[in-house]
């Protein structure tokens, strides 16, 4: 269980003097406490369907966003890609051939040895903002058509 959060609420009061028309203002802080939203990733609806037109299995992808961090990015040693296999019940060299097609179909891009960032067109951890800030650092171009549908290019 996760340790509630304090957050805070500001109320801010004025009041003004009958008898003198003085303005006067009070803050007033209220405390109360929250449960901590826990880690989500963001999945657009409208790239669901673009999900089902690739050569990837779910089970790995679920298993490596666990491990995405707020620069989007997925950094696997061979000790953490031992982790993943293990944890879906497959072999290390499973792993490393569905990362090659997760880069391959540019769900991941890699950007060093180890390190996948996420095609955030698709999916990020974080706040919008954030997600907009790492979209416009991307080399991607995205296509819609009738018969194709979305498309991603890298450029």
């Amino acid at each position: 269980m996760r340790k509630p959060k304090t957050l805070a609420t500001y109320e801010e009061r004025t009041t003004i003097n009958q008898e003198t028309g003085e303005i006067t203002e009070q803050q007033v802080v209220k405390q109360h406490k929250a449960e901590v939203e826990p880690s989500y990733i963001k999945l657009y609806l409208e790239d669901i369907a673009y999900f089902n037109g690739l050569n990837i299995k779910s089970d790995l992808l679920y298993e490596l966003l666990r491990y995405v961090n707020y620069e989007q990015e997925i950094v696997l040693n061979k000790t953490i890609k031992g982790r993943v296999a293990e944890k879906i019940g497959k072999s290390l060299s499973y792993v490393n051939n569905q990362l090659t097609n997760l880069v391959n179909e540019e769900v991941l891009i890699r950007v060093g040895v180890g390190v996948y960032q996420l095609n955030t067109y698709l999916f990020g951890k974080g706040s919008w903002k954030d997600i907009l800030k790492h979209r416009k650092s991307l080399h991607l171009e995205v296509f819609y058509s009738y018969q194709e549908g979305r498309t991603i290019k890298q450029n």
